[in-house]
């Protein structure tokens, strides 16, 4: 309780003021969470509660039988009140052997204290790159460890990307029941996957970090779950690949954007066909070799020392036998690019009842001044667009618009949705929203215009809130930003240093120069009758094998 993280300021007031319909005011903060004495009067009146009389057992499955459905979200479900026999064995229950109080955690920390250092680059060789900076801000015995493990072999073939997917559905699944102890005494882990390999992040009480990483990485080679439960995620998969077909209309049209920029994306079809005749044996097999070659970049912070740091990466790399992999190896996320007036159309329908159009910018490469100069762009447009598009107009309720940033580029989007519009005519309302931009940038105020540097410069100032959250930003400087960890403070100076003409200049250029490159994502509904006009790509295949403007 006493090294917990701070709530932030929205969720401590709802959480508190719900708890004071229970508790006291001057207990709320402590009373729920922190127990300071043992009352065996009050776990015997906890006890005696749990009663068949009072239980509520919930059955979820996709082949139980059903007989009523929810007024509001059209849930199907059914509700039975047991008795007979049924009842009367749970009331007098056969004692089950096997059943008894869990053992010692040895999770849990004794002895916590804080140490002071500086940050170091602490690993630095063939097998990988770790960095650690030590905690002065929270000042509380804790550590938190991201690592990215990159490996060609998850992003390789569409084959290898579904093995990987169901070899870290399955860590996590085999993990579950040794990891209980684990939450209890403050600690968490989590294992996850990107195109560049598997990312590992370790946390709590810095006493048993290394504890738990000895613990995952022993099982980071060896799947240990049952036939049964591999059958289960493997179908959940597979039925998430088959959903994502029936989401909203503008999250299909993120998915087909990626289709489109993004030079190596598998698609569903080309996952699903992959997917199916997977086994658990050859995911066995897989996680064998996953590890063979890596490449670890990572970053350390918090009540820590370089010298548990480095003990940490050698723990990983003993257990995962991995030899180095050199960077030519390394997958690389290529990014298409337009050809300068080239302007794409692309549009498909979706099951969804809703239309929904994403108009991007393709800006250019990214460097400090542009990243400053478009985040100054976002800034000055984003009220407007809304105002316009969503309040004024009621083109629908998901509006935005924003900087986007992938790989080493930068574009700048506008997003609706619309359940009453289709896309071709949200199409020639933004088209009218940008013929008239210039009467935006021409009204802006010089004092306006210092306010959104001023926000700006706030948002890039803010840190974290816990030393996950610092964690959070020092591993993007290291994973994205080559290790600099002032990015954000050059970015600062240069907003600081940048005109208002330099920047109106910039929009005129991005917005409303016809040979700005841009690319239209449209989604149609599943009741749309427009008709789509020629020139407009209905398949991937069509935007790649086109012929690029030079």
């Amino acid at each position: 309780f006493k090294y917990k993280d701070p709530d932030e300021g929205g969720g401590f007031v709802a959480s508190r003021s719900g708890l004071m319909h229970d508790y006291k005011l001057e207990d709320v903060e402590t009373l729920p969470f922190l127990f300071k004495e043992f009352d065996p009067v009050v776990c015997k009146l906890l006890i005696d509660t749990l009663t068949p009389e009072n239980a509520l057992v919930i059955l979820q499955s996709n082949s139980v039988a059903t007989d009523k459905k929810e007024k509001y979200y059209g849930t199907e479900y059914s509700i039975t009140e047991i008795g007979g026999d049924s009842f009367q064995r749970l009331k007098n229950p056969s004692r089950v052997t096997g059943i008894s109080y869990p053992a010692k955690n040895n999770f849990i920390p004794y002895g916590l204290k804080q140490v002071e250092e500086d940050p170091h680059l602490v690993w630095d060789d063939e097998m990988g790159k770790v960095w650690f900076k030590f905690d002065h801000k929270f000042k509380q015995p804790k550590a938190f460890l991201q690592l990215r493990l990159e490996t060609p072999l998850v992003y390789d073939t569409v084959r290898h990307t579904m093995l990987a997917k169901l070899y870290d559905a399955a860590v996590h699944e085999g993990l579950n029941e040794i990891v209980y102890p684990i939450k209890l005494a403050g600690l968490s882990y989590s294992l996850g996957i990107e195109k560049k390999g598997m990312t590992l992040s370790i946390g709590g009480y810095s006493k048993r970090i290394s504890d738990l990483l000895r613990l995952v990485s022993r099982n980071l080679l060896d799947i240990k779950i049952s036939p049964e439960k591999f059958k289960n995620l493997k179908e959940a998969m597979i039925r998430g690949l088959q959903n994502g077909k029936l989401s909203q209309a503008y999250a299909r049209g993120g998915y087909y954007g990626r289709q489109l920029w993004l030079a190596k994306q598998y698609n569903e079809e080309e996952q699903l066909e992959a997917l199916k005749p997977l086994t658990l044996e050859q995911v066995k097999e897989f996680a064998k070799i996953l590890y063979s070659r890596v490449y670890i970049t990572g970053m350390a912070h918090g009540n820590w020392t370089d010298d548990k740091v480095r003990e940490s990466v050698q723990i990983l790399l003993n257990d995962i036998k991995s030899k180095p992999l050199p960077q030519s190896e390394r997958f690389k996320q290529e990014v298409t690019v337009l050809g300068e007036g080239e302007k794409i159309l692309f549009s498909r329908p979706v099951k969804d009842n809703n239309n929904s159009i994403t108009y991007t910018f393709q800006i250019g490469e990214r460097n400090i001044e542009l990243q400053a100069i478009t985040s100054m762009i976002a800034s000055i447009i984003e009220s407007d667009f809304y105002t316009q598009m969503r309040t004024n107009q009621q083109l629908g309720y998901i509006v935005f618009s924003y900087k986007q940033r992938i790989e080493d580029r930068l574009f700048m989007k506008l997003l609706i949705q619309s359940g009453e519009y289709g896309p071709f005519e949200l199409k020639k309302r933004v088209d009218a929203w940008l013929s008239d931009l210039g009467k935006l940038f021409a009204k802006l105020t010089d004092e306006e215009f210092e306010r959104h540097r001023e926000a700006l410069v706030i948002s890039l100032q803010k840190k974290g809130d816990s030393i996950a959250e610092v964690l959070g930003d020092f591993y993007y400087s290291v994973t994205e930003e080559d290790a600099d960890f002032s990015y954000k403070d050059k970015i600062i100076e240069a907003v600081k240093r940048v005109t208002k003409e330099e920047v109106l200049s910039a929009g005129f250029r991005i917005l409303l120069d016809s040979q700005t490159p841009r690319l239209l994502v449209m989604m149609r509904s599943a009741s749309n009758k427009e008709t789509v006009p020629l020139g407009v790509f209905s398949e991937v295949d069509q935007f790649r094998n086109r012929t690029p403007l030079n």
